[in-house]
């Protein structure tokens, strides 16, 4: 279970002016753990998940940065499992991996949102949006967005 998200470094750099052609490409990626030192009950543990998302406007407008780690607390041996297997093949278990990557996710998106607004760029994924109306019908009103 991921008991807190902390965030190290939130960096937005804008490089020029808005181009016509703007991609945003975001990436997450794990770039290590290490055994973090918190008081837990006797039979668990603790790891530092350490993470970098980045979102690049394209081509070369800016790029938003943000570093940070995520403390995963469980019983001792999935932890040393999880150590384990990261030193070995750099991998964390899918099952640990979609859970921690969901919530990362969605911290650092609503935190690039921010960031995005501040230097007066779009924000860095698609926004909901209404359309004109379709149709309406008994249950529910029809958009094309």
């Amino acid at each position: 279970m991921i008991v807190s998200v902390n965030f190290k470094k939130l960096c937005v750099e804008r490089y020029k002016d808005k181009s016509e052609k703007l991609n945003i490409n975001n990436n997450i990626k794990i770039s290590g753990l290490e055994e973090a030192k918190i008081k837990l009950k006797p039979s668990d543990s603790a790891v530092k998940i350490n993470f970098e998302f980045t979102s690049n406007y394209e081509p070369g407008v800016a790029k938003i940065t943000i570093i940070g780690e995520a403390i995963e607390v469980s019983q001792k041996k999935e932890i040393s499992k999880l150590m384990k297997e990261w030193s070995k093949n750099k991998k964390i278990p899918e099952e640990v991996l979609t859970r921690v990557m969901n919530l990362l996710l969605s911290k650092c998106n609503i935190e690039a949102i921010i960031l995005s607004k501040e230097a007066n760029l779009p924000p860095p994924l698609p926004m909901p949006r209404v359309g004109k109306r379709l149709e309406k019908n008994n249950t529910t009103d029809s958009y094309i967005g």
